[in-house]
């Protein structure tokens, strides 16, 4: 089924996996929802495991969502079996939530709807939803400069008339560092830009060198493409900071030294925090006023004849929680001043029987947190609404709502605030049946939805109350065979 805008595998394609914890969750919930207990063929024994050795379980996995691996204690081998009703499903949505340059993952495609992978986002000031993006970059990983190209590492580059961006071994940076370099050439200039979590309070820092102060060079923090704190190392030899547009000195700079630079922002005040090699220069005006949050970092020579800058060890607050190294989707903002209720909602093709797949990860300072699925017209007669709603309770419990009233769920499994968790929901509308698997809680749990499954489901909700958040990621939904 082919749907604009959505990343489509086929059924038993590899997805490699980072995090061995969320592996082996996967493992055992898989199975809890119905592997065949022989080989691809039907056969008792499970496959090779492609002749791996190994001495847990957690070695053997190899990311297929479509099958479930094992070592046998008896002879040291990967033992594989595939999962039935995976056999027979069609995906619909493969997200991770890494950013891409031609698809960048920021709250602006979020907001833009249906029109862009079918999300659309509800936040309110102070309650920013979205991708939690890691940024720790020492531009060492890339294995050669010319692999450091626009989108790698999720740096957007800007090079008219001549500018670039590059990576060169530069001089004291112990290794590679990021040059960025404007022309002689009239409105030349070298600009990058690496997204943020959306976040009304943060920091990031960067380590920075200007070879001579012929030219300006900037570091800005950015809300929806406009500045709002901005870092000048002018040509007057100052490094200065705009209050208002009115540029005042902090201190000076000299040639060809490296400069350790922390900026620090509240958007509730207005106000930012830079400490240069140690010194700190507190409660700082802004450029312009944030009205929600800081969501990307700029660096950019200006666009005068001259030389350029280097930057190096570039991190950021607000991706600390993602453990793949790409990103998540946020949902909240974590934080006291979040006094609402934040969503996000994602638009796919009708589905009867199917299955969602993900990891979640909730940050524990309210609750509940929830995931609803959603018939958002339902059949003939019926408004439409909610169909399954699954919410993580306070205590660490787990809810499933039922004829309009919540029942707590009789597992084993509990989830921990800053801890990923797997679940699996697959619904079967004909027979009015939901299975759920969580954790490495097994047997899978046999439900009902709060209403009956005649159309099919067409809308995820993630949901999280006033003051929390809720971490979304590798999200996968599949019509399945079945009833």
């Amino acid at each position: 089924m082919q749907t604009s805008g959505f990343r489509q595998v086929g059924p038993g394609s590899e997805i490699a996996r980072e995090s061995g914890v969320r592996r082996a969750s996967l493992v055992a919930v898989v199975t809890a929802l119905g592997c065949a207990s022989g080989s691809g063929d039907g056969g008792e024994g499970a496959a090779d495991g492609g002749g791996r050795q190994c001495t847990t379980s957690l070695e053997c996995d190899d990311g297929d969502r479509c099958s479930a691996e094992a070592c046998d204690q008896a002879s040291g081998s990967c033992i594989t079996s595939p999962i039935d009703w995976c056999a027979g499903a069609t995906p619909i949505v493969d997200e991770d939530f890494e950013s891409r340059p031609e698809r960048p993952m920021n709250h602006a495609f979020l907001d833009a709807g249906e029109g862009e992978d079918g999300w659309r986002a509800a936040a309110a000031p102070g309650c920013p939803v979205g991708v939690a993006t890691v940024v720790d970059d020492a531009f060492e990983g890339y294995g050669k400069p010319a692999a450091f190209v626009n989108g790698e590492g999720g740096w957007l580059f800007t090079t008219p008339s001549g500018g670039s961006v590059t990576l060169v071994d530069a001089p004291g940076a112990d290794g590679y560092a990021m040059q960025v370099l404007g022309s002689s050439a009239s409105g030349s200039y070298g600009q990058a830009v690496h997204l943020l979590t959306p976040q009304a309070q943060g920091w990031v820092e960067l380590r920075i060198r200007a070879p001579g102060n012929f030219k300006a060079k900037f570091v800005q923090l950015v809300e929806e493409g406009d500045t709002r704190f901005h870092l000048l190392f002018d040509t007057d030899g100052q490094i200065k900071y705009s209050s208002g547009g009115t540029h005042v000195a902090l201190r000076s700079y000299t040639e060809d030294v490296w400069y350790q630079v922390r900026i620090e922002w509240d958007g509730e005040r207005d106000r930012a925090s830079v400490t240069i090699d140690g010194q700190a220069h507190p409660d700082l005006a802004l450029s312009a006023p944030i009205d929600d949050y800081v969501d990307a970092l700029r660096v950019k020579t200006a666009t005068a004849e001259g030389l350029s800058f280097w930057v190096d060890d570039v991190r950021a607050s607000g991706g600390e929680d993602v453990d793949d190294g790409a990103g998540s989707l946020r949902v909240g903002a974590a934080q006291a001043s979040c006094q609402a209720t934040a969503r996000a909602t994602l638009a796919f093709p009708p589905v009867r029987a199917g299955a969602l797949d993900l990891d979640l990860m909730a940050d524990g300072s309210a609750g509940p947190y929830e995931l609803r699925l959603v018939d958002s017209e339902g059949a003939e007669g019926d408004s439409g609404g909610e169909r399954i709603a699954l919410s993580l309770e306070e205590g660490g419990g787990f809810a499933w709502s039922q004829d309009g009233v919540k029942i707590a769920l009789p597992v084993d499994s509990h989830w921990t605030p800053g801890d990923w968790i797997h679940l699996t929901i697959r619904w079967q509308g004909a027979i009015d049946a939901v299975d759920v698997a969580i954790g490495d809680d097994p047997p899978a749990i046999r439900l009902r939805p709060e209403a009956a499954i005649v159309r099919g489901v067409d809308r995820l909700r993630v949901i999280a109350p006033p003051g929390g958040a809720l971490w979304v990621d590798d999200l996968r939904i599949s019509a399945t065979s079945g009833p």
